[in-house]
């Protein structure tokens, strides 16, 4: 099983998302997708793009499944262990395909502040054993809500995020030893390179976060202020904002 995450930028990420779609069940993948919103919305909307949905779904390659019915209200309750149900009840239904893509928004954990919720979701979704690749997506405005840390603990519970660049979409392995490397590029910024190059060695020396232990690493900002006090915020805003950038869907750096 593969799991990824998506950081869309709003209804402008969709149409890359639904070409991305496409070009899956072109090359003999099934894929389920939770939608947005209503699926006869989304049917239109991927028919302006010519994408032949309606076709997709008679022919059993595309199913699209209501987010808000997916993950109600009495699922998240039973701590997640309808939802993988539910998830291998979808996938069943396959058969003659080359793999099975599922993907869709857990943003409705965050909407409703069920945060604990989404972590025991991911993790599950992480060791269900499942012979799938699972993409989770996230709006970005929700995720600006969210503290650093708790962002962390999301991403390491991820193999790869996903990207759309010049018409590709890439698959970008995901390792918690990148947070030190946007660390470094943040400090640089705030306080000089070689101030920095003094800083990140005493958070090593101090709090063991380069021994990258999840464990560890998703402890950062408290170490950040820990050691900095007041001053740290401009290195965790920093942080974050690369961070984001980092996982962005649309993203315009290169590989």
């Amino acid at each position: 099983m593969e799991h990824s995450l998506c950081l869309l930028e709003g209804e402008s990420s969709f149409p890359a998302l639904y070409d991305m779609i496409n070009q899956y069940l072109s090359e003999g993948y099934a894929v389920i997708y939770l939608v947005e919103n209503d699926p006869n919305n989304i049917i239109i909307q991927m028919k302006s793009l010519g994408i032949k949905a309606e076709n997709l779904i008679q022919n059993g390659s595309l199913k699209l499944v209501d987010k808000s019915v997916f993950f109600s209200e009495e699922n998240i309750k039973l701590h997640n262990h309808e939802l993988l149900t539910s998830w291998q009840s979808l996938v069943s239904g396959f058969e003659g395909f080359k793999w099975v893509l599922c993907i869709g928004s857990n943003d409705i954990f965050l909407e409703t502040e069920k945060k604990e919720e989404l972590l025991e979701y991911e993790k599950k979704l992480a060791i269900s054993g499942m012979s799938l690749e699972i993409v989770c997506c996230y709006n970005t405005s929700l995720m600006a809500n969210l503290c650093l840390g708790y962002l962390i603990k999301i991403l390491n519970l991820h193999q790869f995020t996903l990207h759309h660049h010049h018409s590709q979409f890439v698959y970008h392995e995901w390792h918690p030893s990148k947070l030190v490397e946007l660390l470094s590029r943040c400090m640089n910024k705030a306080i000089g390179k070689e101030s920095s190059h003094r800083l990140l060695n005493t958070l090593k020396m101090l709090y063991k976060i380069d021994d990258l232990t999840t464990s560890k690493i998703t402890n950062l900002e408290d170490a950040i202020k820990e050691l900095l006090g007041d001053s740290a915020n401009v290195i965790i805003n920093c942080l974050f904002e690369e961070l984001k950038q980092e996982i962005a869907f649309t993203r315009t750096k290169s590989y």
